[in-house]
């Protein structure tokens, strides 16, 4: 799913909400759009965890412009894509301080639309940039896959752990995950454990019973997993020839 800010006029931000709508219907991405109609309100709500891939800004909002307020957004930390949207093109070469991915005039066309949604859609696809919407008692965290280093499940939640030793929980489950990620080892990820989804970037060694990470930490493999998690590891670095991975024995232990 794209995550979407448009902050702009009323009626504006209703055209765009439907074009979104539109490009949805087309194309089968799902979108989720929230609307501002100042840079304060946006600023105020970036304050909590911003659930953004991209904001659309107008350049000429009331009381504070477009370009302060993404110079505001930069320093909040928000490192996703801007586009601005404006009638007036004089400050398209400004758009450039803020790391802009876009300046577009109005009224906008669907076809430019289209372009920059579906290319954002298919970066995201990327192990790269591929993001995992978090939705937390504290808020909504959207974290890179690359900055994972395993996920595991405890007392019905599901804890993400981070690359920068930060842990993230939240309910669900890991089954339910393992298919949110739709071809994990895709993105780089495998089970190895009923309880353990390992990100295999941060493998630096497979042990006897365990899989240790490259910060020292040791994710368990168990028995029903284990021929099927290293057949898949092994495919990952091409140390294996590309055929299935033996399945999991359903009758043994986690």
């Amino acid at each position: 799913m794209l995550y979407i800010g448009i902050c702009d006029s009323h009626s504006d931000c209703e055209k765009l909400s439907d074009m979104i709508r539109d490009f949805s219907d087309r194309t089968g991405i799902l979108c989720s759009v929230k609307t501002f109609q100042s840079g304060e309100d946006l600023l105020d709500y970036m304050d909590t965890p911003c659930p953004f891939h991209i904001i659309f800004m107008e350049v000429m909002l009331k009381t504070r412009n477009g370009i302060d307020t993404a110079l505001e957004l930069r320093r909040k930390q928000y490192q996703n894509h801007i586009v601005f949207v404006s009638k007036n093109p004089e400050y398209a070469l400004d758009s450039y301080m803020v790391k802009a991915y876009n300046y577009l005039l109005k009224p906008l066309k669907n076809a430019e639309l289209t372009q920059i949604l579906t290319s954002i859609w298919e970066d995201l696809q990327t192990k790269d940039t591929a993001i995992l919407p978090i939705n937390t008692k504290s808020g909504i965290y959207m974290i890179r896959h690359r900055d994972i280093l395993y996920m595991e499940s405890h007392n019905h939640n599901l804890l993400l752990h981070c690359r920068n030793s930060e842990t993230l929980s939240f309910s669900g489950k890991l089954d339910n995950l393992c298919l949110d990620f739709s071809s994990a080892l895709l993105c780089g990820f495998l089970r190895c454990h009923k309880s353990y989804l390992v990100n295999c970037d941060y493998i630096r060694k497979i042990g006897t019973s365990c899989f240790h990470l490259t910060d020292g930490t040791q994710v368990p493999i168990s028995r029903s997993y284990k021929n099927a998690a290293i057949h898949s590891y092994l495919n990952y670095l091409n140390l294996w020839p590309e055929t299935p991975a033996p399945s999991q024995d359903p009758s043994g232990p986690a």
